[in-house]
């Protein structure tokens, strides 16, 4: 048993994820502290591939801005570094069809702070997964950054 040391954080990392959806060990500023802005394509290409089923991925640049509208600076922390940033995607019926899979990750918590006035940006790639998406479709994408939520729509098509 080599490894048994790190039993109990493994379970404790499953209880967060079973139990409170990972929620433990962040801290989520008040609502009014930080605001999220997402920029992501409006109208994602499909290859034809994709559209008919194919095991394939569609990558998407997510530019993410934090911005700390308080006078203090703001500290937030998520439960591990695949907590800082997930995301689900919905039909225009608000059915969720797609998302970014839990992580395995420990919990070991990580912290970003900004400062007053301050703003954070990072790129990150949402992994489509293109079997998932039918052409002309109409989605939307809901990302949490750091315990920050935000929506961005948009549309599939398919290409030759």
């Amino acid at each position: 048993m080599r490894f048994g040391f790190q039993a109990p954080k493994i379970a404790l990392a499953l209880a967060c994820i079973v139990a409170t959806g990972c929620t433990a060990g962040a801290q989520t500023p008040p609502a009014d502290a930080v605001n999220l802005a997402i920029s992501i394509p409006t109208d994602i290409k499909l290859d034809r591939l994709l559209a008919a089923g194919a095991e394939q991925t569609v990558s998407v640049t997510a530019q993410l801005t934090l911005t700390n509208t308080s006078a203090e600076p703001v500290t937030l922390q998520r439960p591990n570094a695949c907590q800082a940033h997930t995301w689900t995607a919905s039909d225009s019926g608000g059915n969720t069809i797609d998302g970014r899979a839990i992580c395995s990750m420990i919990f070991i918590p990580v912290k970003l702070s900004i400062p007053a006035h301050g703003t954070y940006t990072g790129t990150e790639t949402v992994m489509l997964r293109g079997a998932k998406y039918r052409d002309g479709g109409h989605y939307t994408l809901h990302y949490t950054f750091w315990g920050v939520e935000v929506d961005a729509p948009f549309a599939t098509h398919v290409v030759q």
